[in-house]
């Protein structure tokens, strides 16, 4: 999850990361195990769509959603979570990237999801949700599989700077 997060909101080649890059990072850890962790439980495979469809939902207010990311349950048996543990300590797994949004002011508050949001731009688009939510392998298949397997991917020269969060 971190290096998901990290990898999404890099700020580009030479430029340092800031305040709003390294908070958004750190929101995005959170929203990625909480939306796997809730798809899993759901039957489904989570994915970045998830995280822009939680943090624009608007059937309830942003500051229940936190809550919700702050009670997770882990008493679960789930694989998925078994692997989290081994990696995140409980209360990084339950919530405290929720608990440092509620603690920020609304306007920073606001801020960071919005530097989260601006980076999750290309996952709006139906096309690209679309074929980042399934997916036909796993990344065990490439390195455990009995014979060598090559993964290409193939992008159109004028689809290159759109697609290059998706490259990374």
């Amino acid at each position: 999850a971190t290096v998901i997060a990290d990898i999404l909101t890099d700020p580009g080649e030479n430029k340092q990361r800031d305040h709003w890059a390294n908070s958004a990072s750190s929101l995005l850890v959170g929203l990625i195990l909480y939306v796997l962790y809730k798809a899993k439980n759901e039957g489904r495979m989570g994915s970045i769509g998830d995280i822009v469809d939680f943090l624009t939902d608007t059937s309830r207010p942003l500051d229940d959603a936190w809550q919700d990311l702050m009670t997770i349950p882990l008493t679960s048996d789930l694989e998925c979570i078994k692997s989290w543990k081994k990696i995140y300590s409980k209360q990084q797994m339950s919530g405290i990237p929720a608990a440092e949004m509620l603690n920020k002011d609304p306007k920073e508050r606001a801020s960071v999801i919005s530097s989260v949001m601006s980076k999750l731009t290309l996952f709006k688009d139906p096309i690209i949700r679309k074929n980042t939510t399934n997916v036909d392998f796993r990344i065990k298949d490439l390195m455990d599989y009995e014979t060598p397997v090559s993964f290409y991917v193939v992008v159109e020269s004028q689809d290159m700077a759109t697609l290059a969060p998706l490259l990374k």
